[in-house]
Parts: C-alpha cells; sequence; structure tokens
C-alpha cells in the first residue's frame, strides 16, 4: 500500500487547517515556534498524484486502489451514529447514568453543608438534563466504562480533553476530564 499523511481534504485548506491548529494550540499565527504542517501536502492526493510521487511504488499504488475500490461508506449526516451501553439489570441508560452520577456527588463532596449541596446538585441536573437532551448518555457511559476499567487494572488515565472538558458530569462519575475551575466556583458560591 502507499498512502500520504492527511491533515485535511484538498490542498486549498492548508491556510485554514493551519489556523484551527493555532486555536487548538493557543498560538497564533505570526509565532515563530509553533507547531505547523510545512510544505501544504497534507491533504488527499489523486491517484495520478500519487503515481508520480512515487513512481517506484507503482504496484503499491495498484493495490491501494483495489482496497479503495473495495470500501464502500454511505454516512447519513444530521443522525446520531453512537453505540449503546449495555445498562445492567434492564435499567435505562438515563436513569442509570443519574444514579452513578448522584452516588459519584455523595462520595466526592461527602462533607458538603446543604447551601452547598444544592448548588452541587442544581448544576448536576441541569448538564444531565443537557446531557439527556442531545443524546449523550450512552457515550458518557462508555467513557465512564473506559476510565473505570483502567483504573480497577491500574492502567494509567489522562487528564482527558475535547468537548466535554468543561462538564461536571464526568467528574463526579470519577472521569479525569474537568478542570478546578468549575468545582470551586461552584463551592465558594460564585
Amino acid at each position: 500500500m502507499a498512502t500520504n499523511d492527511v491533515h485535511y481534504t484538498y490542498a486549498e485548506d492548508e491556510k485554514p487547517h493551519d489556523m484551527l491548529l493555532c486555536i487548538q494550540t493557543g498560538k497564533k499565527l505570526s509565532d515563530e515556534n509553533r507547531m505547523r504542517y510545512e510544505g501544504g501536502q497534507y491533504y488527499i492526493k489523486s491517484e495520478k498524484d500519487m503515481r508520480e510521487l512515487f513512481p517506484y511504488a507503482l504496484e503499491a499504488i495498484e493495490n491501494t486502489q483495489k482496497i479503495a475500490d473495495r470500501c464502500q461508506v454511505e454516512i447519513q449526516f444530521g443522525q446520531m451514529h453512537l453505540p449503546k451501553y449495555a445498562v445492567p439489570d434492564q435499567e435505562e441508560a438515563a436513569p442509570y447514568l443519574r444514579r452513578l452520577c448522584r452516588e459519584g456527588l455523595k462520595r466526592r463532596y461527602p462533607s458538603a453543608r446543604e447551601e452547598q449541596w444544592n448548588m452541587l446538585e442544581e448544576r448536576l441536573l441541569f448538564e444531565l438534563s443537557t446531557i439527556e437532551s442531545m443524546g449523550y448518555v450512552d457515550y458518557f457511559l462508555i467513557v465512564w466504562d473506559f476510565i473505570k476499567y483502567a483504573r480497577d487494572h491500574q492502567i494509567m488515565v489522562g487528564p482527558g480533553r475535547g468537548s466535554a472538558a468543561e462538564v461536571w458530569c464526568p467528574t463526579v462519575l470519577g472521569s479525569p476530564v474537568l478542570t478546578r475551575s468549575s468545582i470551586s466556583c461552584c463551592l465558594s458560591g460564585s
């Protein structure tokens, strides 16, 4: 097989990709020492382009094309494509997530005063209703299950990242995907 490193679809996507990379890494386009993909060659190349790049590997290119010809993927956009979490004891996923989160909240904040507890629970219920309305209950359960398995088997788990990084629900589940700022603001009452 012959492939190339792909980070964007078309050659003209080089500049938007560079901008997104700056946003992701918190850098400016003008920063000299920042991550960048120089050369503008990180797009999906045509078979013709690949033949020009690898004239010594024509068989590999032909094999790559044979594999590509066998692939047929139809993606239905506008629909959620997430697996379902196998909830134990025939319980529904949303109530199960809510129960796990409430148990985690009690474990994590056993000495919270009533006023603090009410703020903590209010925040948690708001997040859970958002997670449920967006259809991500199974996703959160799957991630929780992976992390729980890793921790139960002494496998290191990183700090987490992504769009759920400021969501509080994973924190009470024991997932390391939250910065301290949202916990401290809730406990301090700000």
